[in-house]
């Protein structure tokens, strides 16, 4: 295949081509690379950040050199990869980059941190699906997701009418 490629970069949630389904139509005129970072799996025990063997991955996945788009806290092993090896990375898209340390001096981002302190505080005593229910809540507000049942998920505004139209 000799189209361009794009490697794209999962945050902490949805991995591989699960993360962008937007996105998989690509696919026909790219060589397009949806990444599993370290520790995601179906069957993977949760397991710590590895921002450098995220990169690794990265790494290897732009082969000669690619288009790189990136999530969330997949930013993070999108920017090292870009810092370390320019000469691999064509173009660098960031959704949502997780690295609240360079911004850390505005406002946003300290009432982001302030607004989220409570909820990682008690991360460890809650489980995976009160954790994400409560970030939703706090991010997205208090629209509930009646097509999953799952009367305590949030999704943000309009996600169930646009949940509805890909079906």
């Amino acid at each position: 295949m000799n189209a361009e490629r794009i490697v794209f970069v999962h945050g902490a949630g949805r991995f591989g081509a699960a993360a962008w389904p937007a996105q998989h139509g690509l696919a026909l005129n790219y060589d397009a690379l949806f990444l599993r970072r370290h520790g995601y799996g179906p069957n993977t025990e949760p397991v710590p950040t590895d921002f450098v063997e995220d990169a690794r991955i990265v790494r290897d996945a732009l082969g000669d050199g690619g288009h790189l788009v990136a999530h969330s806290q997949g930013a993070i092993a999108a920017m090292m990869t870009a810092v370390e090896h320019p000469e691999l990375v064509y173009s660098l898209v960031l959704a949502e980059p997780g690295c609240f340390s360079l911004t850390a001096d505005l406002p946003a981002t300290a009432a982001h941190k302030a607004l989220l302190e409570s909820l990682t505080a008690r991360g460890e005593q809650l489980s995976d699906e009160e954790f994400a229910e409560e970030y939703s809540r706090l991010m997205f507000g208090e629209v509930r997701a009646k097509a999953t049942g799952r009367t305590g998920a949030v999704l943000p505004p309009n996600a169930q009418e646009r949940a509805d139209a890909q079906r």
